[in-house]
């Protein structure tokens, strides 16, 4: 009886992984409804206007729509917020405020995209949220992150992708109903750094795992639903159903090390494949 129960589970759980991944894929990719909105407002600001700040508090809230972040080579640049809206949208809430070294940045929206570019000089710190759409971010050998927290709060998708010589301490992703992508192709990072992630209702993605020499630890754990790992290039130290763990030969000597810690409550977590017809980071 307790088999009939772990699998029938089992199937309960991939099938809602199906079901929301179904929904939340439109979402993301689907070009008209990355088209809507005319109506463009843009804030930028560079380090000409806050002499002397070299640490960026962000508290980014989007109520229904997407967000796009990304890093530049602009030393000079603290932030640049472009906002596509509908007419009838109200404007967007940007303000700032300094203490000492620190600038406390706020931004709140009800329905928009927007595509935040922050630049190479500034350490930044805060969360970015979005209630109901999604959250994507690159960080590129461009970005200096002390810690993030991304977060969907309803219903959605996270998408995180990590680049060669990016630099973050702490990565925390959170998404109540949907799914999160996770792609590392870092074979060497400018720190060592952690990735927790938790999705209650939904799936786990790891496209694919690309690292060099740098040190990396994945474990992995689901309360009700299944595991699929694909262990190519990686030690296993546990692997099971509802949980593994791997890690790379030269974890405990590497000088640098990557620790990602996911966990799904209701779902599944796919880790380290390529799933046929499903888009990748380069399409």
């Amino acid at each position: 009886m307790r088999a009939r129960l772990t699998i029938g589970g089992m199937v309960i759980a991939i099938l809602l992984v199906g079901m929301i991944y179904a929904f939340i894929l439109p979402i993301i990719y689907n070009p008209e409804l990355s088209n809507q909105g005319n109506v463009i407002t843009e804030y930028t600001l560079d380090g000409t206007q806050v002499p002397g700040v070299d640490y960026i508090n962000l508290n980014i809230t989007i109520k229904a729509g997407g967000l796009a972040v990304s890093f530049t080579g602009n030393s000079n640049m603290v932030y640049r917020l472009r906002f596509k809206q509908d007419e009838n949208e109200a404007e967007p809430l940007v303000k700032y405020a300094r203490v000492d070294n620190k600038l406390l940045v706020n931004v709140l929206t009800e329905n928009s995209e927007l595509e935040a570019t922050f630049g190479n000089r500034y350490i930044y710190n805060g969360t970015l949220k979005v209630g109901l759409g999604v959250l994507s971010t690159v960080l590129s050998e461009h970005s200096s992150v002390d810690s993030f927290n991304f977060i969907v709060a309803y219903a959605g998708g996270l998408s995180l992708e990590i680049l060669e010589d990016a630099s973050f301490n702490h990565l925390s992703l959170k998404a109540n109903a949907g799914g999160v992508r996770l792609r590392v192709n870092a074979p060497s990072l400018r720190r060592s750094g952690s990735i927790s992630a938790r999705v209650e209702v939904g799936g786990f993605f790891i496209e694919r795992i690309t690292v060099g020499n740098l040190g990396v630890r994945l474990a992995a754990f689901t309360d009700i639903g299944r595991i699929a790992l694909n262990p190519a290039g990686f030690e296993v130290i546990k692997e099971a159903e509802t949980a593994c763990e791997i890690r790379t030969s030269n974890y405990l000597t590497a000088p640098l090390r990557l620790d990602i810690n996911i966990s799904v409550g209701l779902g599944g977590a796919v880790i380290n494949h390529l799933i046929p017809g499903m888009p990748t980071f380069d399409t």
